[in-house]
């Protein structure tokens, strides 16, 4: 897409019980009333240790950016959480 970008294939092993969670940029850089973004530590801490279904991943990262700021979204907001089996 960029033609000034360096692209590069890896694999990742994964195991059962490990998640992938993919997000669009309305998501980390969702701001709250200071202007500050909700950020990869913001979706890191919803997405918390505990180990839940992806529906309710998922569910955790939306109420957590959504109330970090108050529904106003100033982009597209996606989430989408994939649990290994």
């Amino acid at each position: 897409m960029l033609p000034e970008w360096t692209y590069a294939d890896t694999s990742v092993a994964l195991a059962p019980g490990d998640r992938l969670l993919f997000f669009t940029d309305g998501v980390s850089e969702a701001e709250n009333k200071k202007a500050e973004e909700f950020g990869y530590r913001g979706i890191a801490e919803a997405a918390g240790t505990v180990a839940s279904s992806a529906a309710e991943l998922k569910s955790k990262i939306m109420r957590a950016v959504e109330e970090f700021c108050h529904r106003e979204f100033r982009d597209d907001v996606t989430v989408v959480v994939a649990c290994i089996r």
